[in-house]
């Protein structure tokens, strides 16, 4: 199947596999993974560099409760809409 569906990976293939030939027992999908990256038919993913949050340095405080924060969470109406 990964001759013929180059994009296709482990969870796919063993899925469209099992429907085709369901007397049979296949491996899991962990194991097919293993299996194609043990033979170099799967690659690794590039994994997403993570980045600091924020658009800054923080601001110096002048004194207490002088800088604020705070997290917006769940849904709320605005003005635009």
């Amino acid at each position: 199947a990964k001759e013929t569906y180059p994009l296709w990976g482990p969870k796919k293939s063993v899925a469209r596999l099992k429907r085709a030939a369901p007397e049979l027992i296949w491996p899991s999908a962990s194991t097919a993974g293993a299996i194609l990256a043990r033979h170099g038919l799967v690659g690794a993913r590039k994994r997403t560099r993570l980045r600091a949050c924020g658009n800054g340095p923080w601001p110096e405080p002048q004194g207490p409760n002088a800088v604020w924060t705070g997290d917006h969470k769940g849904w709320f109406r605005t003005r635009d809409g």
